[in-house]
């Protein structure tokens, strides 16, 4: 299994976040049962772009401090919603025999949506904890909606299965 963080960075984090302390604190949680199990760590990050608010190289678009990358954990960069629009992450995912993905970040309706979907669609197995994703709300739903939309309806028995924070942190230790 590998354990895969995407776009939890501090730009993001900002902005009005669902339950976005006890997200990022979950998130903290399994990375440091990964690293106390030598699980992989991958994390992804958005970039929107030249002169955009979220941009290579502005201190907004580094990974929180909560959750910083250690030297030897992989970083990739993506400019579209799915981690596998970062070709170089595709293609190590791809090349790789572990075919199980727990995918936790930002944001549940685009980036995580969209990575879950594109991974199921290649063939993982996807693992996504319980208060492991959030989002914003929008005019449409309030982020809790978006966050209980996908969580319990979209995902389940289609693209991934959805477990418990508590049966999350047993996968990684015995992984």
């Amino acid at each position: 299994m590998k354990l895969i963080v995407i776009d939890v960075q501090k730009g993001i984090m900002k902005e009005d976040i669902y339950m976005g302390s006890v997200v990022l604190s979950n998130i903290e949680k399994l990375i440091y049962e990964a690293r106390m199990n030598d699980v992989e760590i991958i994390f992804v990050r958005h970039d929107r772009g030249e002169g955009s608010d979220l941009t290579i190289g502005q201190e907004v678009h580094n990974i929180c401090d909560e959750i910083k990358p250690l030297p030897s954990e992989k970083v990739f960069d993506k400019k579209i919603n799915s981690m596998f629009g970062n070709s170089e992450l595709k293609e190590y995912l791809l090349s790789s025999s572990d075919r199980d993905l727990m995918i936790t970040g930002l944001k549940t309706n685009f980036c995580i949506d969209a990575s879950i979907k594109s991974a199921f669609d290649l063939g993982f197995k996807v693992t996504v904890p319980e208060y492991c994703n959030s989002t914003t709300g929008s005019r449409f739903m309030s982020g809790e909606t978006t966050y209980e939309y996908y969580n319990t309806l979209i995902w389940p028995g289609k693209f991934a299965e959805i477990v418990s924070f508590k049966k999350a942190l047993l996968m990684l230790k015995t992984e």
